[in-house]
């Protein structure tokens, strides 16, 4: 399993579909079909999970941090 949460892999699996049905023509019996479409299937849930790592947005954690008083430069 590539996609732990229902609905994106759900939707995955539906846009991995629309690409065989698009690209059927385009086998050319060399191979499982089986494989083929194995092979369509992972390159989606792959190219959805590297979308979905560049929306990302890095946070970090502030209260591991110790306050730390800032002398004031007018004293």
């Amino acid at each position: 399993m590539y996609i732990s949460d229902l609905h994106h892999a759900e939707d995955v699996m539906s846009t991995a579909f629309v690409k065989v049905f698009k690209n059927l023509k385009t086998y050319q019996h060399k191979g499982s079909f089986e494989g083929w479409v194995r092979r369509i299937m992972v390159t989606t849930a792959i190219d959805f999970l590297r979308q979905q790592k560049r929306l990302e947005f890095a946070t970090d954690n502030f209260d591991q941090y110790e306050e730390v008083e800032i002398p004031s430069l007018t004293e």
